[in-house]
């Protein structure tokens, strides 16, 4: 079949430039999006531990007996023993993919005037936008929150990293 002069149809060069201008569009769009999933779940452990911030200081003012560290066995949920070892449900649920790393042994709110309780942990999302230096020194190397309460003073800290 002849084709005549008039038909004509692209290049093999021309399909080749636009299969590689497309090429480099999606390489930077990728970046770009990856990189915006990863602020928003950055979000999602900066808001879990605001919210976690009220929890606790609910419990200290109730005085309410709860250890902190227990959690359940999928790990979403925190403070479900209280500081006797009896089961509870537990205090806090975490978004999906939001963890918590606890700092020391005192992570309690035991309730009584002697030993007042104390919450110090780090909170971040495991798909979080990555710290290049491990500032916290905790060693997830995400971004996320640093969080202290403090029973006897009534007064919470939470940094940024």
């Amino acid at each position: 079949m002849a084709l005549n002069k008039n038909q004509h149809g692209f290049t093999f060069i021309e399909l080749s430039v636009v299969m590689a201008i497309l090429s480099i569009l999606s390489a930077i769009a990728f970046v770009y999006f990856n990189d915006l999933f990863a602020r928003g779940r950055d979000s999602a452990a900066v808001s879990d531990a605001i919210s976690l911030i009220t929890v606790v200081n609910n419990h200290f003012l109730d005085k309410k007996s709860v250890n902190y560290q227990t959690s359940t066995p999928d790990g979403t949920g925190i403070g479900v023993q209280d500081v006797d070892g009896n089961p509870i449900s537990p205090v806090f649920t975490f978004s999906p993919g939001v963890r918590i790393q606890f700092d020391g042994i005192d992570n309690i709110s035991p309730g009584d005037q002697d030993t007042m309780g104390k919450f110090f942990a780090y909170i971040y999302h495991y798909q979080g936008t990555p710290e290049p230096d491990d500032i916290a020194g905790y060693g997830v190397f995400r971004r996320g929150v640093l969080v202290f309460i403090e029973e006897a003073t009534g007064t919470h800290t939470h940094i940024l990293y």
